[in-house]
């Protein structure tokens, strides 16, 4: 599934561009990882988490899902699945992992989907990133087979 969210388009642009040379290794910028990762953050964090986490990406990555390959049989019978969804990331808005679960809830499956609050794409990262541990947690023994 794609994205016509502003900021999903803004943070993927430099790997979904339909002009980028699909070959060429994306070299995220501090100003495109505090927008698209860490915004809202306090600044030490965002550069601290830049410097830790960011190394050149494929494109392949951000093209992908948009592939032939890449289609989803929604129907397919599957194990259990989690979406986790963060309000404030703009890398994976929380509306796209919402639709996602609404697509794959076509199965008897167990599907189910958590939007926590005041979370970016690096919720596991943040300060009070174990609330969200402990949730994943908790599901996956809950859901164990």
């Amino acid at each position: 599934m794609i994205s016509l969210k502003w900021s999903f388009l803004k943070s993927n642009w430099g790997a979904i561009s339909p002009t980028a040379n699909i070959d060429e290794p994306i070299a995220m910028s501090l100003e495109d990882f505090q927008y698209a990762f860490a915004s809202g953050l306090p600044a030490e964090f965002q550069r601290a988490s830049y410097e830790r986490y960011v190394v050149p990406e494929s494109r392949r990555v951000g093209k992908g899902p948009t592939t032939d390959t890449a289609a989803i049989d929604f129907k397919r019978p599957r194990p259990p699945l989690l979406l986790i969804a963060g309000t404030e990331d703009h890398i994976i808005p929380a509306s796209l992992n919402r639709d996602n679960f609404y697509a794959y809830r076509l199965t008897p499956a167990v599907t189910d989907f958590r939007e926590f609050s005041d979370r970016t794409h690096l919720s596991i990262a943040q300060d009070g990133w174990r609330e969200v541990a402990d949730y994943v947690l908790a599901w996956i023994q809950k859901n164990q087979s």
